[in-house]
């Protein structure tokens, strides 16, 4: 089953982003955000969203 995680660029570093990544999460970083993805930049938000949900990525781990 595909999986992603989307983080906040300001979050990082944080230590599931590298570790997710190793074992087939697909990982997405949204520019120019903290915690608050959708209200700093929505338009990163759905950006990421989007890219998670149409399968762009090998996320069959």
């Amino acid at each position: 089953m595909p999986r992603a995680v989307i983080f906040g660029e300001r979050s990082l570093p944080h230590p599931d982003a590298d570790r997710l990544s190793k074992v087939g999460i697909a990982v997405s970083i949204v520019q120019n955000v903290g915690h608050f993805m959708m209200r700093d930049n929505p338009a990163g938000l759905a950006s990421a969203i989007d890219w998670a949900l149409s399968g762009w990525y090998s996320g069959d781990a």
